[in-house]
């Protein structure tokens, strides 16, 4: 599954929105009670002003089905978002920009978070993320390095064993 990236422009406001609220509406409700769209615009209009340039639009097949963030500072490599529309996930889009991202930045200090409830914080798990802290709403991970290789050579022997 080959995916591309493009970048953010204005009129991708209200799919980012979207799929923003799709991805964080339950855990929002979960740790804070209830999601108030008004308020939720804020935030989100603050984070655009603040990120627009860090934002790139997953296209796949010629459609839109997602968006990504990072963030390079220093020696610091931060996996922010990585969205996909729910018809589009389990199909590895997402780990797949995941496994890239790492490798490209293999030479920083690879973080990512995500809300503590979320089930995605096993596939971090798998890839060789460890807790790093853990807040009363997140669990913020650091990339082990060497648990990361031996998972992704593993994975290329497995490969090799289906064929």
């Amino acid at each position: 599954m080959k995916y591309t990236f493009r970048n953010y422009n204005d009129n991708d406001y209200n799919l980012i929105f979207d799929l923003k609220k799709q991805a964080y509406q339950e855990y929002v409700k979960y740790f804070w009670g209830l999601w108030d769209d008004e308020k939720q615009h804020e935030f989100f209009d603050n984070y655009i002003k603040a990120q627009r340039n860090r934002i790139k639009i997953i296209v796949l097949d010629g459609k839109d089905i997602g968006y990504f963030d990072d963030k390079l500072c220093g020696n610091e490599y931060e996996i922010v978002n990585i969205i996909i529309k729910p018809e589009y996930q389990d199909k590895g889009v997402g780990t797949e920009i995941l496994k890239n991202a790492i490798k490209e930045h293999l030479k920083n200090e690879v973080h990512i978070q995500c809300f503590n409830t979320n089930p995605v914080k096993n596939l971090y798990f798998k890839l060789g993320f460890e807790e790093i802290e853990q807040t009363s709403t997140h669990i913020k991970m650091e990339l082990n390095k060497e648990k990361h290789l031996t998972y992704e050579n593993d994975t290329k022997c497995d490969v090799k064993k289906e064929k």
